[in-house]
């Protein structure tokens, strides 16, 4: 029991010493999987969802498009877009490009959203319903965000 105090101690020192790694487990405690309580999509039918890559030129190729997609998406009636930046080198990469699309686009530093929608490569493309199941993926779902939000 005397070695009790000197525990707390080192538990809390290493607690401080670690406080950059607790505040990214924070972070993907809060990265949300169901898009429909989001902003972007919330009280929609259905939602686009685009996953960019930082170091992917193609998905950074798509960021002015996509921005114009965004603005059209929010006055839509019943259609939305949430966009998903993740798999870069360090979450940094990710929340810059995700800064950069603006729009509420979501930074997937854990890629708990990759891995859950078995993104293989990116841009990664679907669209979704209200109970969270996917209606279209890859190129057909991108042609949905075209047809709806597109010139």
């Amino acid at each position: 029991m005397k070695s009790t105090p000197l525990a707390i101690i080192i538990i809390l020192v290493g607690l401080f010493l670690s406080r950059d790694k607790l505040a990214e487990l924070i972070q993907w405690e809060s990265t949300p999987t169901d898009f429909f309580k989001e902003v972007q999509c919330k009280g929609k039918k259905l939602c686009g969802v685009v996953y960019l890559k930082p170091l992917s030129k193609a998905s950074t190729d798509l960021v002015p498009e996509i921005q114009k997609y965004l603005l059209k998406a929010a006055k839509h009636p019943e259609y939305g877009i949430q966009v998903i930046v993740g798999r870069g080198k360090t979450s940094e990469e990710n929340r810059a490009l995700a800064t950069l699309v603006g729009g509420g686009a979501i930074a997937d530093n854990d890629d708990i959203l990759g891995m859950e929608y078995a993104i293989t490569d990116a841009p990664g493309f679907f669209v979704i319903d209200s109970l969270n199941e996917t209606k279209l993926a890859g190129i057909p779902a991108w042609g949905w965000c075209k047809a709806n939000f597109g010139p």
